[in-house]
């Protein structure tokens, strides 16, 4: 995940980030499942995953220069992982960003700026053809 914050205000380096970056979640949407129904839910994993511009290490990179830790989250000391899905769509541009796991309204709110003003990535392929792809990443706030 990544860490975002020193204290400062301002985000922390990353590098080591990037290695251990659980940004793995790429699925195909599928309509949600009735509660009761129980057979297995029905998940895709794409046979090419979508690519921010420049790989994982990139999305790290792009993430610590535009996240900024909010004031008000910082002098309340509140920390935590927030993460958010999206859609990646055939043309790379990003899709329906949704909190799903929120920590706070100020934390919330930062990682949800920061995903909508994402550049376009390279899309999920399936069957050699660019697919709409489903994506989670977590973003961790620490003091």
């Amino acid at each position: 995940p990544l860490v975002v914050g020193d204290g400062q205000g301002v985000a922390k380096d990353g590098q080591g980030a990037a290695s251990n970056a659980n940004v793995t979640t790429a699925i195909q949407q599928t309509p949600p499942q009735d509660p009761n129904d129980d057979s297995p839910v029905k998940l895709s994993v794409v046979e090419q995953l979508p690519e921010f511009p420049g790989g994982m290490t990139e999305l790290m990179k792009w993430l610590t220069k535009n996240l900024k830790y909010p004031p008000m989250a910082q002098r309340q000391k509140i920390q935590g992982k927030v993460v958010v899905s999206f859609i990646i769509n055939r043309d790379g541009s990003i899709a329906s960003p949704r909190l799903e796991v929120s920590v706070d309204p100020y934390l919330d709110k930062e990682a949800m700026r920061v995903v909508r003003m994402m550049p376009n990535w390279t899309p999920g392929m399936e069957h050699d053809k660019p697919c709409r792809t489903m994506f989670a990443i977590p973003i961790v706030f620490q003091l």
